[in-house]
């Protein structure tokens, strides 16, 4: 299992790759959250 930073730093890199736009969108937001929760790394609501 990673270490809780290395989540978190995984976690950052999603939301920066999506937002790179500008927007992010709904299917975007999802993932990021799928990832979090195969991660096992909650992450606040963003949306």
């Amino acid at each position: 299992m990673a270490a809780p930073q290395i989540k978190k730093h995984v976690i950052e890199a999603c939301v920066q790759v999506v937002g790179a736009d500008g927007l992010i969108r709904e299917r975007e937001a999802e993932l990021i959250r799928a990832i979090a929760d195969t991660l096992d790394c909650p992450i606040p609501p963003f949306i």
